[in-house]
Parts: structure tokens; C-alpha cells; sequence
């Protein structure tokens, strides 16, 4: 039989583990060598890979902690917390983190960082406090829904249920922007809900998205407008997502502004904008980097901008505005023939 000491020290190497994996996953021997740092050399002084295993089943069995092994990534992260949960807040804190939802929404400024924490705290609740939280977000959605296209019941009850229990969503999709017209297969783990432009989306990453002749695109952090989900065939997998939400693909944004937009102060309508004035040429003009991970949302940004923003990079938002350009030129064609 294990003595109280030993005993003690495994409880104590677990809650290290688990303390270490709720900032970031890890690795064995950064988990391992944390432990040794803070408990001596003697917290695996046998068969340390044993004993390390055996803290993994102490965290699921004793504290309620699921830790899942990423064998592409060879990293340990928090899979699930049991429904106790490890952090429980007032109902006055509760409403304080709806607010923050809808508050941050996902074009405001430093949002990312924000719903990167809100989900962290809810994902440290107990099951039936976050499923509070969620709830209260989900029925600002409903009450404001009339200011959309209809979003099928079953749709929103979908998605709700996908957002509450981190779990992967599987669904048909008509875009309004598909010139097949053909709804295409999509699964997607939620990570976001936003209204924009008189419309609710949501956001999450896309690990399969087909097209109707079976073509794949790559996987990706995509939006989907809920009122085009179709609801034949949608489906929430029973697969649950990982604590840690998966981080979006950050992409380098740079552009040029005309003098007449770089006069004074320039709005910073993007994640770590950096700005520097142009010479020769362009002299008077300004260059603006960032970061996004919304390629989509940056590109109808600068082209509000008009004749006055050049943008330079990424190549997908460059895309996105020559489209958009040639598409009206087709558009305005005949009109401009009768000018000349």
C-alpha cells in the first residue's frame, strides 16, 4: 500500500500537470521537467514514463480531468473537465461574460484575445453554469433574429447544442456567393458567433469543405451565414473538442492609404497595425501592416476605402477585391461604352 507521502507527491505532480496543460498543451518533457523543477528530483525517481501515465489517469479518474494526447502534435492537452468543474462565479460575473460576448464581437479590436479567454473561464464552469452562459447568448440571437433571412429551428438548435458541448458540426451549405448553386458539405468545430451587416454568423474552423462535385478545399477558419445552413443532414458529432480552442490561421495584411486618409490619425481597425510613411512615388501616402485571420472580413473593410487603399498582401484578400472589381466593370459595362 502506497504511503501518505507518496501519495501526497503523485496528487501534487497531477494538479502541476493539469495546471501546466490549462495555460497551453504540452509536451512529456516539458511536463515532465516542470515537475522535477518544482517538486525535486525525486518526484519520478522510478520509471518516470510509468509514473507519468499513471498521473494522466489520476487526473480523469480523481480530478475530473480528460487529457488527450495529439500524436501529430506529440503534445498533451485538456480534452474535457467533468460537469463539477474547476472554477464557479456569482451570476452577477456570469452576466458580466455575456456582455463580454457581445460586446467583443469579432471585427472589434483585440477580439480574438478576448473570446480566447471568455472561452477558457466557460470552459472551466460547471457543465450547467457555461450551458447558462451560452444560453443567454444564444437567446439574444433568437430575439434578434427577425433582422435576418429565417434561420431554420433546427439549424439554431444545432448550433446552439454544438456550441454548449464542444463538438464539431456537420452540415450543407448554400452560399450566396456559389455560382453552382449547390449546397456544399461542411464540418466545422464552432468557435464564434457575430452579427454583421444585418445578418448572424458563425464562425469556426473548417476541416472539410466540399464542394457538390466532391472537390476539397483546404481547411481553414470560415463563416457561415446561419439563415444558408441547410437542415437536412445537419449533424453535431460526438466528438468533443479539445478545452483549448483551436487558434486561427494569422495572416500578414499590408496596404497603402492616400494622403487624404493618412492625414492625422490613422483608424487601426486591425490586430497589431504598425504604420509608416512612403516616399518618391508615393510620397504623402502611408503603409499599414497587421494582422487578421479573417480574410473575408478584412477585404470588405479596405474596399470601402475605395480608389484610395492599395492593398498589397495577402494574396487571398487581393483576390477578393480584383473579383469584386471585375465583377462590377461587367456589371457597369454598357454604361461605360455609352460614355464613350
Amino acid at each position: 500500500m502506497p504511503s501518505t507521502a507518496s501519495t501526497t507527491l503523485a496528487f501534487r505532480r497531477t494538479l502541476h500537470i493539469i495546471r501546466a496543460l490549462q495555460q497551453a498543451p504540452r509536451d512529456q518533457a516539458f511536463l515532465l521537467n516542470l515537475v522535477l523543477q518544482l517538486e525535486g528530483e525525486d518526484a519520478y525517481s522510478k520509471a518516470p514514463g510509468k509514473a507519468f501515465q499513471g498521473d494522466l489517469v489520476r487526473a480523469r479518474e480523481q480530478f475530473g480531468v480528460t487529457i488527450y494526447y495529439k500524436s501529430a502534435l506529440k503534445t498533451y492537452t485538456i480534452q474535457e473537465i467533468n460537469e463539477q468543474g474547476w472554477l464557479d462565479l456569482p451570476d452577477e460575473v456570469l452576466d458580466a461574460l455575456v456582455f463580454l460576448y457581445r460586446t467583443f464581437d469579432k471585427e472589434a479590436p483585440h477580439a480574438a484575445q478576448v473570446r480566447y479567454a471568455l472561452d477558457m473561464i466557460i470552459g472551466h464552469l460547471p457543465s450547467e453554469r457555461a450551458k447558462k452562459v451560452l444560453a443567454q447568448h444564444f437567446d439574444f440571437v433568437l430575439e434578434f433574429r427577425d433582422l435576418d433571412s429565417p434561420i431554420h429551428p433546427e439549424v439554431m438548435e444545432k448550433v446552439r447544442m454544438a456550441f454548449q458541448q464542444r463538438q464539431p458540426i456537420r452540415f450543407h451549405y448554400l452560399s450566396p456567393r456559389n455560382p453552382e448553386q449547390e449546397p456544399r458539405l461542411h464540418e466545422v468545430e464552432p468557435s464564434a458567433l457575430h452579427h454583421r451587416d444585418g445578418h448572424w454568423y458563425f464562425v469556426g474552423h473548417d476541416r472539410l469543405g466540399t464542394s457538390p462535385t466532391g472537390e476539397e478545399h483546404k481547411p481553414g477558419e470560415r463563416r457561415f451565414r446561419l439563415s444558408c445552413i441547410l437542415p437536412n443532414g445537419l449533424q453535431v458529432l460526438p466528438e468533443k473538442l479539445p478545452l483549448h480552442p483551436r487558434q486561427p490561421r494569422p495572416y500578414k495584411l499590408r496596404y497603402w492609404l492616400h494622403p487624404d486618409l493618412a492625414r492625422g490619425k490613422v483608424s487601426q481597425r486591425f490586430d497589431k497595425t504598425e504604420i509608416r510613411e512612403l516616399d518618391g512615388a508615393w510620397e504623402g501616402w502611408v503603409e499599414v501592416t497587421a494582422e487578421i485571420t479573417d480574410e473575408f472580413a478584412a477585404a470588405r473593410t479596405l474596399f470601402g476605402y475605395g480608389q484610395k487603399c492599395k492593398v498589397l498582401e495577402p494574396p487571398g484578400v487581393v483576390q477578393w477585391i480584383l473579383d469584386a472589381l471585375w465583377g462590377m466593370m461587367e456589371l457597369y459595362r454598357s454604361e461605360m461604352a455609352g460614355e464613350e
